[in-house]
């Protein structure tokens, strides 16, 4: 059976993130058809609280080692288990000059979950208020000069502390190398690419020459969610419900509210809830509940009469939507990178950061029952059977045999 080296710079168990969800699912999987052996670095006894599903090779790099003392550490540990094909997973900054170090050793597979090596800011091709137009490939110095700013302002923020992001760049050190752009230019020319969405690849497809990309959107387990049994609410009052990371201005928060003003004035009987810290003054229609649990956010997601996923920034996939749509529930979401591509006409989309667009979108399906529960209904059977981590490691596993050359 072919060997499968994993590196994962940032592994937890239980998964901590989406990214690392992903994987362990995929992977769990894909143990039929290769040996895996994910590799990490030791990161202490917090990593793993429970005893992962999949091999773990911990690596314990000493601390006075720089970057590319790392990269040799860690190259050397990975070959010596004789790997048919390395597959490097999440990461951010450093993965650029891990995965460049394996070319022409070893068949590589490169994956990004978001937008990490076009992005050395912050992940999400996203300025403070609106998403950036620009990435690494097309102008790298540029881009290291906002990643720096960035840095600085964080920094600043929280009183001298960084964040992981910030810590990995500067340990990478990309705020003086004028070589990185030619380093992640040569690994993403050089690997097999794996992207969840259309727009990533076509920034690869149009600013290099013939790369490997292929697009595999996310997964999820169809059984963990219930699906509501009864689509016709009771409420006299139109449920919305907004849910996820929504302290994050580019998760588009602010787009929500100023569409609940909207339709306040318009005299619409709703109630909007959104995981958000709470502020001290808000309107009656408004409830800023803070962080949910996962389980608590579904079971909210399926007694509300619509979800909105109000994404500013250019969403790579997003599970939110997908898991209102599981849960048979109608969504609003975004039109950006993840709904727009996959959503497939069973969500209704608006324009991003549009709040006029919103407020029309959210009044037509509080003004048509019919339309909304065929619209959920249709959703929750698309996405059972489109978005399983089956059809994804399936992509996966082609991914890595087009890297071995089978």
């Amino acid at each position: 059976m072919r060997k499968l080296a994993v590196f994962d710079l940032r592994l937890h168990y239980p998964p901590q993130g989406g990214a690392c969800v992903d994987l362990f699912n995929i992977l769990a999987i894909l143990q039929k058809d290769f040996e895996i052996k994910i590799f990490t670095p030791d990161k202490g006894e917090a990593q793993f609280t429970e005893e992962p599903p999949i091999p773990v090779e911990k690596i314990k790099i000493p601390p006075h080692f720089h970057r590319d003392m790392h990269i040799s550490f860690i190259r050397k540990t990975i070959l010596n288990w004789n790997p048919d094909c390395v597959f490097i997973a999440d990461g951010w900054t450093f993965k650029a000059y891990l995965a460049d170090s394996f070319i022409n050793k070893v068949p590589l597979v490169l994956r990004l979950y978001a937008y990490e090596l076009l992005c050395p800011r912050n992940n999400e091709k996203w300025l403070f208020d609106h998403p950036c137009d620009s990435n690494a490939l097309e102008n790298t110095a540029a881009c290291r000069k906002c990643a720096e700013d960035y840095a600085k302002i964080v920094m600043e923020k929280k009183n001298g502390m960084s964040n992981p992001l910030i810590d990995e760049a500067r340990f990478s050190g990309i705020f003086s190398d004028e070589l990185y752009g030619k380093i992640i230019r040569r690994v993403l020319s050089s690997a097999e690419i794996i992207t969840y969405n259309s727009f990533t690849a076509n920034i690869l497809k149009n600013k290099l020459v013939n790369p490997k990309v292929h697009v595999i959107p996310g997964g999820f387990d169809p059984e963990s969610i219930p699906l509501r049994t009864n689509y016709v609410t009771n409420n006299e009052v139109f449920s919305i419900f907004v849910p996820g990371r929504m302290n994050d201005p580019a998760k588009g928060a602010s787009t929500a509210i100023k569409a609940g003003e909207i339709l306040a004035k318009a005299g619409l009987n709703f109630k909007m809830k959104i995981t958000m810290n709470p502020s001290e003054q808000s309107p009656a229609w408004l409830n800023q509940c803070g962080w949910m649990t996962h389980c608590d956010t579904l079971e909210e997601m399926r007694k509300s009469d619509c979800v909105l996923v109000p994404s500013i920034w250019e969403e790579a996939f997003g599970m939110t939507w997908v898991e209102a749509m599981a849960s048979g529930t109608a969504v609003i979401a975004g039109n950006v990178a993840g709904p727009a591509e996959y959503s497939n006409g069973k969500a209704l989309l608006f324009k991003p950061g549009n709040a006029e667009d919103l407020a029309l979108k959210i009044k037509d399906l509080a003004g048509n029952p019919d339309k909304r529960i065929a619209l959920a209904k249709a959703g929750s059977e698309y996405v059972r059977q489109r978005f399983t981590w089956e059809n994804a490691a399936e992509l996966t596993k082609q991914a890595i045999l087009s890297a071995i050359g089978n």
